[in-house]
């Protein structure tokens, strides 16, 4: 646009048009012309028969004086200003093509750009949908959940129903810990990934593109993870105490493994009775521990020099505690 204004600005300058801009030699020509024009009409028509003032030729010679002055001065100025008033009028043209013309493609680019961005939005927008829709109702796995391995064996007894969802914000603070300088970070970091690695040939594991930012989220990845299971409506499993904590205040669905391993575990009723391998002595007196298959603890009482013998025993109650259940039981006398 300012290509375009720079020669209307100049016109614009121009207030007074100079018979100048005419050459030279056509100003001449006109001259001349217009003088034997003005002598050869003024003296045929007008004062051949009644010269003026009595006198022959003065008149001829003043009107053809004139006229080459009009040839040489005011015809130019006039042809000077329709010249300059047709470039306006021209200039003027071409600029509001222009101008119209540049509106218009700048409108349709705008609303090109518009549309795009709109399009973009809604596609976005379609996307965001298709993974909450498949996100929605499945399992998010915390890093400690991993790192224990205990999914691991649940997804190959066949006991996962849903996909599991690891985030790449989990994934790379497990990468994290593998390269720690600490020994046991290191090897929890990379217990983490492989386990990571099994489950993906054990169950539908996905790992979403990481839409949350954990490293700039107060709590890191913690917060991360219960804000990505309120955002996808999904199930969160993980062993850490703090944030089932926070999980359950957001009302959010929480699964604990520790909880599900305690729920699974063998139920005795008092009265029933089983043989039981005496491994170790209790914390109070007299008192021997065994075990069950399924890790329980069994806390038998009066029979401390038993201690490595395999004994008949009758449970006596159960005690459920935050490490899981523990049963109490005494040796029948049939045994002794």
């Amino acid at each position: 646009m300012q290509q375009l204004q720079a020669p209307k600005d100049k016109i614009a300058l121009v207030t007074k048009p100079s018979p100048k801009e005419v050459p030279l030699y056509i100003r001449l020509l006109l001259s001349f012309a217009l003088l034997v024009l003005g002598f050869a009409l003024s003296n045929s028509v007008f004062f051949k028969e009644n010269p003026l003032f009595g006198k022959p030729l003065v008149a001829e010679t003043l009107i053809a004086i004139l006229m080459a002055l009009f040839g040489f001065y005011l015809l130019p100025k006039t042809f000077s200003s329709i010249k300059h008033w047709l470039q306006k009028i021209i200039f003027q043209f071409v600029n509001d093509i222009v101008s119209s013309f540049w509106e218009q493609q700048s409108e349709k680019m705008r609303e090109a750009r518009l549309e795009r961005e709109e399009r973009k939005h809604k596609e976005e927008e379609e996307r965001e949908t298709k993974r909450k829709l498949g996100l929605e109702g499945q399992l998010l796995l915390d890093t400690s959940v991993l790192i224990d391995g205990r999914i691991l064996d649940i997804a190959k007894a066949g006991f996962l129903l849903r996909n599991v969802v690891v985030p790449e914000f989990v994934i790379k603070e497990l990468h994290a810990l593998s390269d720690s300088k600490d020994a046991l970070k290191r090897k929890k970091g990379r217990r983490g990934l492989e386990v990571l690695k099994q489950m993906k040939k054990e169950v539908v594991c996905q790992t979403p593109p990481n839409d949350l930012d954990a490293e700039h989220l107060p709590e890191g990845v913690d917060t991360a993870l219960v804000e990505y299971a309120k955002k996808y409506k999904m199930t969160l499993v993980s062993l850490d105490f703090n944030l089932n904590k926070v999980a359950s205040i957001k009302e959010l669905s929480v699964i604990n493994i520790n909880d599900l391993a305690n729920a699974l575990r063998m139920n005795l009723l008092p009265g029933e009775e089983l043989e039981l391998k005496l491994l170790d002595k209790g914390q109070e007196k007299g008192q021997a521990v065994g075990y069950l298959e399924d890790g329980t603890m069994v806390v038998v009482s009066g029979v401390v020099d038993l201690v490595g013998e395999t004994v008949k025993v009758k449970v006596k109650k159960s005690l459920q505690g935050s490490a899981g259940r523990m049963f109490f039981a005494e040796v029948l006398k049939e045994a002794n």
